[in-house]
C-alpha cells in the first residue's frame, strides 16, 4: 500500500510565475495523494497568478512567516510570537531567541516569526526545498527543533553560480546535514560533488512539464510569412535578450521579414524596450507583460521559434535547464538556445533545436535564417524530435512519481538505522 507522506514544500517566493516548476511539483504531489504545505517568505508581487494555484486551493495551503521589514514593527509583534512559540514547546522559544547559537538568524528575529509561523505544524516526513539558500534555512530550522522531517534540497542554477562568488564553501554545513541533494542537471551534480556534497547524496532530478497540456503542433511555417518568434521569463541578464533584439536585427538587414514576441517582465524591462527602439524595431518587437499559463500556452501554439539565448552574467549567475524550453518543445516548437549550462542536457544540437555560443549575435542570427531558409521536411524533423526528447525525459508526472519514489527511499534508510 502506497504510504501517504507529509510533505513541506519550501520556496523563497511562493506562488511566482516564472517558478512553475515549483508549482508543477506540489501539485503533482497532491495528485498522488500527500499531504502537502507549502511555506515561503512571501507571494512574489506579480499581477497574475497561474490557475492552478485557485483550482488547488494553494492559499490554504501555504504560510508565510510575515516578517515584516522594518524592525520597531518586528518588535511590537515579539512578545505575541514570543507566546504563540512558548505555548507550543518552550525550548521552541528558547532556540529562537539563541544568538549565540544562530547568530543574525536569531537576532533578526526571522527564527522567531518561523517559530510562530511552524508552531502548530505537525512533524513532516520530508522537507523539500527549493534553491540552496532556501535548504539552508529549512536545516537551520530543524536544528532550532522548529521543524522535523528528512531534507531534501533542489539545485537549480543561481544557487550554485553566482551564489557562491563570495564563499565557495558557503554549503558545506547543508552538505553535511541535508539527506538528500537534487541537482536539476549533470552540470550540477558535477559542481556539487566538486564543492564537497558527498555523492551518495547527490541524485540529478530534472524539472518537467505537463506534457498532455500542451498540443502537440508541427511547425510549418509558410514560406512567405514573418518568422514568429517567442521570449518567455523575467527579464534579466542571464536570458540574453538583448542579444535576441541585436539578432532581430541583423535577420531584418539579410532580407528575413519577422517578429518577435517577449513574453515576462523585470528589472532589464525599461533598457531592453529602449533598446529595441534603438535599433528601429518598434514594429517588429512586442513586450506582452506576464501571462498565465494558458496564455503562454496560447502564444507558443501560434509562433514558431523559442528564442532563448542564455548566457552567464558579470556575478556568474546561470541557468538551470529553463522550464519554458521543455513547454515549447512539448508543444512542437523549434527552439533556438545555447551552449549554456544544463541547456544541452535537453536540447540535441542540430536534432531538438538548434544551440549557439554564448553571447554571439553572428551565430544566433545564422541559426534563425537557416530555420526560415528550411524546408517544411526539416521542420517536421526539429519538431517531433523535440516532442520525443520532453516526453522521454522531462514529462513531471514520471518525474514526480520518481521524486516520491526517493523520498521513500530516504525513510526506509531512517527505519532500517532506528
Amino acid at each position: 500500500m502506497k504510504r501517504k507522506l507529509r510533505i513541506a514544500v519550501f520556496a523563497h517566493e511562493f506562488p511566482a510565475l516564472s517558478e512553475t516548476f515549483v508549482l508543477n511539483q506540489v501539485t503533482g504531489l497532491i495528485d498522488q495523494g500527500h499531504d502537502v504545505t507549502v511555506f515561503a517568505e512571501r507571494p512574489r508581487p506579480e499581477p497574475q497568478v497561474h490557475a492552478d494555484v485557485q483550482r488547488y486551493g494553494l492559499q490554504s495551503l501555504t504560510r508565510y512567516p510575515k516578517l515584516p521589514g522594518n524592525l520597531a514593527h518586528r518588535g511590537l509583534r515579539a512578545f505575541g510570537l514570543a507566546a504563540r512559540v512558548a505555548g507550543s514547546n518552550p525550548l521552541r522559544l528558547a532556540s529562537c531567541l539563541d544568538v549565540r547559537r544562530f547568530g543574525r538568524e536569531a537576532a533578526s528575529g526571522r527564527l522567531l516569526y518561523w517559530g510562530a509561523c511552524l508552531a502548530r505544524e505537525k512533524p513532516f516526513d520530508i522537507v523539500l526545498a527549493h534553491f540552496g539558500p532556501v535548504g539552508q534555512l529549512a536545516a537551520t530550522l530543524r536544528d532550532a527543533g522548529l521543524l522535523q522531517g528528512k531534507l531534501a534540497t533542489v539545485m537549480h542554477g543561481v544557487d550554485v553560480s553566482a551564489y557562491l562568488k563570495e564563499d565557495r564553501d558557503a554549503y558545506r554545513d547543508l552538505f553535511d546535514k541535508g539527506e538528500l541533494f537534487l541537482p536539476i542537471s549533470e552540470v550540477w551534480r558535477d559542481k556539487l560533488l566538486e564543492l564537497g556534497c558527498p555523492a551518495e547524496k547527490a541524485a540529478v532530478h530534472h524539472m518537467g512539464v505537463d506534457t498532455a497540456r500542451y498540443r502537440y503542433l508541427p511547425r510549418r511555417r509558410a514560406a512567405d510569412a514573418p518568422l514568429k518568434l517567442l521570449t518567455v521569463g523575467r527579464l534579466v541578464e542571464k536570458k540574453g535578450v538583448a542579444d535576441a533584439l541585436r539578432a532581430l536585427a541583423r535577420m531584418l538587414e539579410a532580407g528575413q521579414d519577422a517578429r518577435y514576441r517577449i513574453i515576462g517582465d523585470g528589472p532589464l524591462r525599461q533598457e531592453l524596450e529602449e533598446l529595441r527602439d534603438a535599433l528601429g524595431l518598434q514594429e517588429q518587437v512586442r513586450f506582452l507583460g506576464w501571462r498565465e499559463q494558458q496564455s503562454v500556452i496560447g502564444q507558443m501554439q501560434d509562433c514558431d521559434i523559442l528564442l532563448a539565448p542564455s548566457v552567464t552574467t558579470e556575478s556568474g549567475d546561470q541557468e538551470g535547464i529553463p522550464v519554458t524550453l521543455m513547454e515549447a518543445m512539448a508543444s512542437g516548437m523549434i527552439v533556438v538556445s545555447t551552449w549554456h549550462s544544463g541547456i544541452p542536457e535537453l536540447v540535441e544540437d542540430g536534432v531538438s533545436g538548434l544551440l549557439v555560443e554564448e553571447g554571439d549575435t553572428e551565430a544566433l542570427t545564422a541559426a534563425l535564417l537557416r530555420l526560415a531558409r528550411s524546408d517544411v521536411t526539416s521542420w517536421t524533423a526539429f519538431s517531433e524530435a523535440a516532442r520525443a526528447r520532453v516526453l522521454e525525459a522531462f514529462d513531471v508526472t514520471r518525474l514526480n512519481l520518481l521524486l516520491t519514489g526517493r523520498f521513500n527511499g530516504l525513510l526506509m534508510q531512517q527505519s532500517a538505522a532506528a
